[in-house]
């Protein structure tokens, strides 16, 4: 038989052997230090060269597989710079079709489609609030807030809607009440009327014949009532103690609380939490924390001073007001989630509050501090008012940090801090008022009656005789300055004191002029922060007529809140449908400066009082 002999396949030159032998190990170095094109490029050559070389081919597989990786990798990064997520869900799907084990991937992933559900549901919200379907926009609010309770809102979508909705109850719960209150009238029953009554006037005053209604109602009850006179409590009252520094600790020790919190359980933190507890275990870890911080700066400022607590009482006092925002918070979060009632946190937070005024109560009885029922009732409602006012500044006052500052992060730690700082603030201003009560040194509201007047007639005749000329800065400043000489003056009035006439009179001016060359400085777009900074320096100048630092300070918090306040219900006055005529614009004005005046007046009064009480 005859054998076929191989085709002849001629011997490797030595040389080119020497060469792809060379190429290979720079190939394997390459592709052991992840080179991967580099790596890819050496190995085809020397497949090309020498195709049955030991494992250079299988090599080369595996780094073409590799430079596929890279590529969808980096097309993933470069999509999630960008917030481009369509695209970094292709780049990562193929990134893992590819290898299911690549670092990251997989979490990358999950971020990538959270981000776009996120970024698509913010889009229907646009779309719902462009055709003014309020109620729709909640509801998809509090579907993102499932998936991300901190998504930020830069348009501030959710607050529009919710002060639309709340327009519209507000027109229902006048007409309910005002019916309740006719029909409680024709059946003679004189409290309910003037329940609903009142309740109308609250809601919107001069509401068809309320008023007439309302004082007949009035003079009705008096009548059927008997006198009643509840004698003086004069048991027990302790000596004095100089408590003017009490509010500037309250609002440094709750704000520092509310930082402290968010600086342990907020960002990074608060994501793992949320991953493995949910959204009521994590909420329920960070209230009780706040709550916890909260006991404690009470224990140190109204415990080691009013109440004479010992150390005895600092755990109880802290696993209370503890359990105290557990109970309220964590359990408005579990409501708001499970039947879709969002308005239950704005009752919920300054029901934390309440129940943190109604402890307070219960220490005054046992300290022998002669409280009655009646201020009772108004130191409690009292903190949950502190808490309220608090919510409504630090919320309105952040959406400005985040124009501000672009890092929403710092912008809600602000935010926060200020929301727990006021609280703090005017929650012991109550607890301060109660406790000079029982002193025998009741508050006196003549100082904040002369101011609403003051800042009201100030601001009225400015804008009567200034604001009409030529728009310039010079025309605004000397607008500002005639009304912080009003309104400065208007604090003497009580005391007839003509020098503290002039005095006043003088550093409410300038106080007035140097915060609107300050806030000039701030965009247009920071309204909030604007006032505030006008209340801030304004507050700082009218201290200087006390001479007392924490007088100035608490001035100047004071002030900052009354003029945020003012700003933001001017704002409700011109996003509502109320007639836009330059007389109920200018009363409009008039009132929300009062307002600010009764604000400022009730801080000054308390200052006066504190520093007789010190004498």
């Amino acid at each position: 038989t005859v054998t076929k002999r191989p085709s002849f396949v001629p011997a490797p030159d030595s040389k080119e052997a020497a060469r792809v032998e060379r190429i290979y190990t720079e190939a394997l170095e390459s592709f052991y230090l992840g080179k991967w094109e580099e790596a890819h490029n050496r190995l085809q050559e020397v497949v090309a060269s020498q195709p049955n070389h030991k494992d250079a081919a299988t090599k080369l597989e595996i780094a073409r597989r590799k430079m596929r990786l890279q590529v969808f990798d980096e097309q993933a990064i470069a999509a999630e710079k960008a917030s481009d997520w369509d695209k970094a869900i292709e780049a990562l799907e193929k990134l893992l079709a590819e290898d299911a084990a690549f670092a990251d991937a997989t979490s990358r992933l999950a971020k990538a489609r959270r981000q776009k559900q996120l970024a698509d549901l913010y889009a229907e919200a646009q779309r719902l609030t462009k055709a003014e379907k309020w109620q729709a926009v909640i509801e998809l609010f509090r579907e993102i807030d499932t998936v991300n309770p901190r998504n930020p809102d830069p348009q501030g979508l959710r607050m529009s809607a919710e002060q639309s909705l709340a327009k519209a109850k507000k027109g229902k719960d006048i007409e309910t009440a005002y019916a309740s209150a006719l029909t409680a009238f024709d059946a003679g029953q004189w409290q309910d009327a003037v329940r609903h009554l009142r309740r109308v006037r609250g809601l919107q005053a001069g509401y068809r014949e309320s008023e007439s209604l309302l004082r007949r109602a009035e003079s009705e009850l008096e009548r059927a009532r008997k006198p009643k006179r509840a004698p003086k409590d004069k048991t027990a009252i302790e000596p004095s103690v100089h408590t003017e520094w009490l509010p500037l600790a309250m609002f440094a020790g709750f704000g520092l609380s509310a930082v402290f919190t968010e600086l342990l359980v907020g960002g990074a933190v608060w994501e793992w939490l949320y991953s493995q507890l949910g959204m009521v275990g994590v909420t329920a870890i960070y209230n009780g924390l706040l709550g916890a911080l909260i006991g404690l700066t009470l224990w140190l400022t109204l415990g080691r001073t009013l109440l004479r607590m010992t150390t005895r009482h600092l755990i109880p006092g802290i696993l209370i007001s503890s359990a105290i925002y557990i109970t309220t918070l964590v359990g408005a979060r579990a409501i708001e989630i499970k039947f879709g009632v969002d308005w239950i946190v704005a009752i919920m937070f300054p029901l934390a509050g309440m129940l943190i005024g109604t402890a307070l109560v219960v220490l005054f009885h046992k300290n022998k501090i002669s409280i009655t029922t009646w201020q009772s009732i108004v130191l409690i409602a009292g903190w949950g008012l502190a808490y309220r006012i608090g919510q409504i500044a630090g919320s309105n006052v952040g959406t400005n940090l985040t124009t501000m500052f672009n890092n929403q992060a710092l912008s809600d730690l602000i935010n926060w801090s200020i929301e727990a700082g006021i609280a703090g603030l005017i929650g012991s201003l109550f607890t301060l008022g109660q406790y000079r009560n029982h002193l025998g040194q009741p508050f006196s509201w003549k100082p904040a009656l002369s101011a609403a007047l003051g800042f009201g007639l100030g601001n009225l005749l400015t804008n009567i005789i200034v604001a009409p000329m030529e728009e310039s800065t010079f025309a605004a400043l000397l607008q500002m300055l005639i009304w912080g000489l009003i309104g400065g003056a208007s604090l003497a009035v009580p005391s007839k004191d003509y020098k503290r006439y002039l005095a006043l009179g003088l550093l409410g001016g300038i106080g007035m002029m140097l915060g609107q060359i300050a806030s000039a400085g701030l965009e247009e777009s920071m309204g909030q922060l604007r006032y505030a900074m006008i209340g801030i320096i304004l507050g700082l100048s009218l201290g200087i007529g006390t001479k007392r630092v924490s007088a100035t300070l608490i001035l100047s918090l004071i002030a900052s809140m009354g003029f945020t306040l003012r700003n933001l219900l001017t704002g409700y006055y011109y996003s509502s449908n109320l007639p836009m005529t330059e007389l109920v614009g200018y009363t409009v004005l008039a009132v929300t400066a009062g307002l600010v005046g009764v604000i400022i007046g009730a801080a000054w009064s308390f200052l006066e009082s504190e520093k007789q009480s010190a004498k």
